[in-house]
């Protein structure tokens, strides 16, 4: 099957095809490849089948936590981390997190499309 570039709006509450391209220029049956950024300016790219011009919904692809069964959307992300190329901020892969009137907690802080920091909960 062959790609098809489509391009996303930004907004997440809109229904994914509602934003997909004009049905007419779609392939018969492919993947529709999805291009949107997101606030980081990240680019994440959705592999999206496509049947007679419509975004499939429906499969059997499970995904746990997920309660139902859907069609699959693979989804890439290109360059997830900053332009300085290091996905550890800080260069370390652990370091100490200290939180006023709190206490200090090891910390991993990464920056690999989304600025997240991982903290043992048995530490809190």
């Amino acid at each position: 099957m062959s790609p098809a570039k489509v391009f996303l709006y930004k907004s997440p509450s809109v229904p994914l095809y509602m934003q997909l391209a004009d049905a007419s220029r779609m392939p018969e049956m492919a993947f529709a490849r999805c291009e949107f950024g997101n606030k980081h300016c990240k680019t994440i790219i959705a592999h999206v089948l496509v049947t007679d011009g419509q975004v499939q919904e429906m499969g059997d692809f499970e995904r746990d936590g997920v309660t139902f069964p859907a069609a699959e959307i693979q989804i890439d992300f290109i360059n997830p981390v900053d332009s300085d190329g290091d996905m550890f901020p800080t260069g370390n892969l652990i370091d100490i997190l200290t939180v006023p009137n709190v206490g200090e907690f090891e910390a991993t802080l990464i920056n690999a499309g989304m600025p997240t920091i991982f903290i043992c909960t048995s530490d809190l």
